[in-house]
């Protein structure tokens, strides 16, 4: 497709209205053409949105264009709209960099299951991404390794599950079907810190609901 052609041509398809779109804010943002950026009508914060994100990112806005272009006959940017998306978008590849984090450090199926809905088949998909083998049975950590899970979870109730799960293993380096099992192990704290409401996907937490909706994924 011309990329000179004007935005304004009455005769694009949406289809064709939104490559073009694409089309020209990338080079807007390869000239580094502020101008040209504001031309398409999108405001600072905006330029500013789409010039942080990387290729994914970009492209994952550009496909949901449709939701934010006003018309087909002028082109015209729904800012609410934008940001709505673009928060969308961000919360979608956060969740997806903490999802394979998890993975390298060998979470569990029951974990994946639990804090996500993930199936068994993206689970393994995951699994082979980053050449994880078959593992047997976790192995039960040892005395000191139990006490440095137990330190580690209560030092950051503040954080979410996840990330709780996350910094208990940046910081012991015990493998999390390993961690796993001894949390649900412990008898002498809340239920609710092991169980999980899967018709809505919300974790229950000690001070909080956090939303770990896999929707945009």
């Amino acid at each position: 497709m011309n990329e000179d052609v004007e935005l304004t041509n009455f005769c694009l398809s949406e289809k064709e209205t939104s490559e073009l779109l694409k089309a020209k804010t990338r080079r807007a943002i390869l000239n580094q053409d502020m101008v040209g950026l504001k031309k398409i009508g999108f405001n600072n914060t905006e330029i500013k949105t789409i010039c942080q994100q990387n290729a994914m990112g970009f492209d994952r806005i550009m496909s949901q264009s449709n939701r934010f272009l006003k018309t087909r006959i002028k082109i015209e940017i729904d800012h609410c709209k934008f940001n709505e998306v673009t928060a969308e978008i961000n919360q979608s590849l956060s969740e997806l960099s903490r999802i394979q984090k998890l993975i390298k450090y060998e979470a569990p199926k029951a974990m994946m299951i639990s804090l996500f809905g993930m199936s068994v088949e993206r689970f393994k998909f995951w699994r082979c991404v980053f050449g994880l083998e078959k593992r047997g049975r976790a192995p039960s950590p040892n005395e000191t390794q139990k006490h440095q899970i137990w330190q580690v979870w209560n030092m950051n109730l503040n954080l979410s599950l996840v990330d709780r799960l996350i910094k208990i293993y940046e910081e012991t380096k015990v493998p999390l079907r390993s961690v796993w099992a001894e949390i649900h192990s412990w008898t002498d704290i809340p239920e609710r810190y092991k169980t999980f409401d899967h018709k809505s996907r919300f974790i229950i937490d000690k001070n909080e609901k956090i939303n770990q909706s896999r929707k945009c994924i």
